[in-house]
């Protein structure tokens, strides 16, 4: 729920293709976490988004980011 959510107290990374049906735009799901990042990565759906380079870079960022 977002009540549930607006609990979470660990860095978040939400990550979703502009063209993801099934997980759907990565801003509501950013918004109702307090302070998590989103990326959404352009072209990419959502048995695409995982392998791509964007993707592995953003986490990797994000990683560094947080230790």
């Amino acid at each position: 729920t977002a009540a549930e959510l607006s609990h979470i107290a660990v860095p978040v990374l939400v990550v979703a293709g502009d063209m993801d049906e099934i997980a759907g735009k990565v801003d509501p799901l950013v918004a109702a976490i307090p302070g998590a990042k989103g990326v959404t990565l352009a072209r990419r759906n959502h048995m695409n988004a995982v392998g791509d380079r964007q993707h592995k870079e953003e986490v990797i960022n994000f990683l560094n980011s947080i230790i």
